[in-house]
């Protein structure tokens, strides 16, 4: 996303200070207007409705948000009252100026003398820029002749015998009613038939030459349709309002197909060398933003299988630019767009996702021809192509090998500045919070820190990106990677796929995030609350498997008052947000499957130790002491009384490794432990009884009348890190489910949604008491 970032001179703080402090009887001048899309840092001054404002926190001000200064007191001080500084310019002398010799004549010979008020003097037309023949001086646009003033085709309108209708520079005429069929696929024997060609050439805006069709993404099934890329190759905005993006209806079809037509809408612009990624969703209310539009309408959304085209074509109907793959034999509206054979067809279904046709970057002169694209394995949306034909990503992680070198980038991220390396797998979560008075909405570094220790462990980097929380620069060691950010606070959050009139979604939130980070951040929110009261619930919920995740700790009467207080805060923290994780990692509450509670399961999956912590050595009573607490046996009534537990700073938290043997509930053996071994004397006084029986005995360890036989699970031989690629975590399945159904695969950028974790509210005895 193009962030326009406004900087004031410290003068402008200091005076805005000094006005406040003097008490100055007159209102201060007003500084720079607030605007929607910019980034504002704390202490930053702007004006709104003629009164200066200071951003209490650094934020972005997202467009259609309307996060204005009056209407946010959580980002923003009122400072007072401002007057207004006229920007009339000096008025021009009136002595006329000798032009240069190579300034093309004025109007008139008299000189103009330029009003006070319009510093800016008329001129003429100017000659074509490209061609500036003086023998050929430009001119209004053409009128076309009279049979070309027709209206453009459009796929939804039913035509009667007769009617007339345009596509680019030429006219149809129905032969009978129709309704869908493209005049530009019609047979011989078809509905339409071409009337006449226009010989007029509309004039198109400034920089038409400089966009182009950049990038469009393999498509793995019927459903989902795709998503493709343009891009601003020149050095000034393009204003793309009424241009028509045109592709293929129908996943598979024998050409010639039906087609969509999307027309973006007013205020559609890409700014100078910019991107805009337009893509097919089946959310009924998309919500877009400045670089990612959403098409829901299935009869407008980009669709292509493995043949297809994509064109996009101006508001005055010219192609300004087309790619035809495949078997496909539509044509251009501007027979001159494309030459040559089609590009090869692209792969479909599973083996398809993450790949992307692309223009290769740095970019060369575009031939119109299938010369200009290759097929490439990682696809790039919203950045620059430079991923090799042949990328691999041996790490398994989603990052592509070249990016995790010096000079290397990944749609423009480097990856290696960002803290990635060869050789080791990587995990990167965007972090965003709600300040609030309570310490539950806003993460703890010590809570990260820990996160972090734990994945290291097993040899995997985990990266956090909480922007400015902890450093005010980019600083990779206090978790600032230039992307996260503070938002307003709301009491709740929801995972809905869209803000429903109780809880802000985490989904519009993510608009802010930027594009070319969806293949390959997580993206967590901490929030306060999903109770719309603001009250105490669930610790969190995660998309299972997926990338998106929040935290919802507010309301748990959480503090800092003293450092027992501090040190529970740290521990719920850095075990919720290793918890919610796993479940974008493919992980259940039972590793692979939703039994929950099971006390040889040591996994922070399990509720038993996701507050509690998994206990520092398996082989003593521990984590049984968590089975006790939670059962109210054997005299464990709160979690400060839980050894190396959340009142301590050694609380470990962890994924299970498997090496537990099953319990059966059946038959349960005390000295057995959780099936790690025990040291001599250590038991599980699973009846209560004080004893250590001998004997074996049946209980329903789990309290969920299952199965009698409860298992351990290697969470980290499984944990799936690739969202957005090939596995078996993009179709919600454990890798040894596979006689559960195939479905549609859901796609980082098209369909941001995936199922979501059920999560329960904790145990009361896990709950501060009431100060």
């Amino acid at each position: 996303m193009h962030i326009v970032t406004l900087r004031y001179p410290v003068t402008a703080f200091a005076l805005a200070g000094l006005a406040l402090a003097t008490g100055q009887a007159h209102s201060a001048g007003c500084e720079a207007p607030w605007q929607e899309g910019s980034t504002y840092a704390a202490g930053q001054v702007a004006s709104y409705i003629d009164h200066n404002y200071a951003a209490l926190v650094t934020h972005i001000a997202y467009v259609g948000a309307n996060w204005n200064p009056a209407s946010t007191p959580t980002l923003w001080r009122d400072l007072g009252p401002c007057v207004s500084v006229s920007t009339t310019p000096t008025p021009i002398s009136p002595t006329p100026v000798t032009p240069s010799p190579v300034t093309p004549p004025p109007v008139s010979p008299t000189p103009v003398t330029p009003s006070p008020t319009t510093p800016t003097p008329i001129t003429a037309t100017p000659l074509p820029t490209t061609v500036p023949t003086p023998v050929t001086p430009a001119s209004v646009t053409p009128t076309p002749p009279a049979g070309c003033q027709v209206a453009p085709w459009n796929p939804t309108t039913a035509y009667l015998a007769g009617e007339r209708v345009s596509v680019g520079n030429t006219v149809y005429q129905a032969k009978w009613w129709t309704q869908g069929n493209d005049p530009t696929l019609s047979e011989p024997w078809g509905p339409w038939s071409v009337v006449s060609e226009c010989t007029y050439v509309p004039t198109e805006p400034p920089g038409t030459d400089k966009l182009v069709i950049s990038e469009i993404a393999a498509s793995n099934h019927p459903a989902e349709g795709a998503w493709v890329e343009l891009h601003n190759t020149g050095d000034t905005p393009y204003d793309l309002s009424g241009a028509v993006l045109r592709t293929r209806r129908t996943y598979n079809c024998l050409p010639p197909c039906p087609v969509n037509q999307y027309t973006l809408p007013a205020g559609t612009r890409i700014v100078a060398g910019g991107f805009l990624v337009i893509s097919a969703t089946y959310d009924p209310n998309p919500v877009s933003s400045a670089t990612l539009r959403y098409v829901s309408d299935p009869l407008q959304y980009p669709s292509w299988g493995n043949a297809g085209f994509v064109e996009l074509v101006s508001s005055n109907g010219r192609t300004i630019d087309f790619i035809r793959f495949g078997d496909d034999t539509a044509q251009p509206a501007t027979s001159s767009a494309w030459a040559g054979s089609n590009i090869s067809a692209l792969p479909t279904g599973r083996p398809a996702l993450g790949m992307a046709l692309v223009r290769p970057f740095p970019l060369q002169p575009d031939s119109n021809s299938a010369g200009d694209w290759r097929l490439v394995p990682f696809s790039t949306p919203g950045g620059v192509n430079d991923v090799a034909a042949d990328a691999i990503d041996s790490d398994n992680d989603g990052i592509p090998n070249w990016a995790k070198h010096p000079g290397g980038s990944y749609g423009g991220i480097d990856f290696y500045a960002l803290g990635a390396r060869a050789g080791r797998r990587d995990i990167f979560v965007q972090l965003d919070w709600m300040p609030s008075n309570d310490p539950g909405t806003t993460p703890r570094k010590e809570a990260l820190d820990n996160v972090v220790a734990a994945f290291a462990r097993r040899g995997i980097a985990l990266h956090f990106d909480a922007g400015p929380l902890f450093s005010a620069s980019f600083n990779p060691a206090l978790y600032n990677l230039g992307g996260g950010r503070a938002l307003p606070y709301q009491p709740c959050i929801s995972m809905n796929s869209t803000t429903s009139a109780e809880c802000p979604s985490i989904y519009e939130y993510k608009m802010g995030m930027d594009v070319r980070r969806r293949q390959s951040f997580h993206y967590l929110v901490f929030g306060g609350s999903q109770s719309l009261d603001g009250s105490g619930g669930s610790s969190g919920r995660a998309e299972l498997p997926g990338n998106d995740l929040i935290v919802t700790l507010g309301g748990w009467r959480l503090s800092t008052d003293t450092p027992t207080d501090l040190q529970i805060l740290i521990n719920y923290q850095a075990g919720t947000i290793m918890h919610e994780l796993g479940h974008n990692f493919g992980l259940f509450h039972g590793g692979n499957d939703g039994a929950n509670n099971e006390p040889n399961y040591l996994s922070v999956m399990n509720y038993l130790y996701q507050l509690t912590g998994v206990g520092n050595d398996a082989k003593t009573d521990e984590a049984v002491q968590r089975w006790y607490a939670n059962h109210g046996i054997g005299g464990y009534n709160g979690y400060c009384a839980l050894a190396n537990g959340p009142c301590s700073n050694t609380m470990n938290i962890d994924y299970s490794d498997g090496s537990g043997a099953a319990l059966n509930e059946g038959a349960l053996k005390e000295s057995d432990l959780l099936g790690r071994g025990a040291y001599a004397g250590v038991y599980a006084d699973w009846n209560d009884n004080k004893l250590a029986d001998a004997a074996s005995y049946a209980l329903d360890l789990g309290a969920d009348g299952g199965s009698p036989l409860l298992t351990d699970y290697n969470d980290w031989a499984n944990v799936m890190l690739p969202f957005s690629r090939n596995g078996d975590v993009l179709n919600g399945q454990q890798p040894d489910d596979a006689s559960a159904p195939q479905t549609a695969v859901p796609n980082a950028v098209q369909h941001d949604t995936q199922p979501l974790s059920d999560e329960a509210p904790p145990a009361s005895w896990l709950i501060p008491a009431k100060r």
